[in-house]
């Protein structure tokens, strides 16, 4: 974590984001941009696929990509859409 965002980065209160991501991961979009961190990426969409689009391109990394696509309702209701910008992010990772 870089300086400045350690500065004003506040411990607590990202435990508060973390609990309520585990319990419903699309509570990832009303995360502060400073508060987002690879980990609650992966919790969020490990909890629900369609929280991909919610995750910063710095963090869409193939096992984030393969946890999404596991998902129970990746696989009901997942939009074509979504679905097509995962593959093109997967091709550019040299796949």
């Amino acid at each position: 974590m870089n300086f400045i965002k350690k500065l004003f980065f506040n411990e607590k209160k990202y435990q508060e984001y973390l609990d309520i991501v585990k319990k419903d991961g699309y509570f990832l979009y009303y995360v502060p941009e400073k508060y987002i961190t690879e980990e609650l990426c992966k919790i969020a969409v490990h909890e629900n696929g369609f929280t991909l689009t919610f995750v910063p391109e710095k963090y869409k990394t193939e096992e984030i990509l393969f946890m999404a696509q596991q998902t129970k309702l990746w696989y009901d209701d997942t939009p074509t859409v979504l679905t097509e910008c995962i593959f093109r992010i997967y091709r550019t990772m040299g796949k």
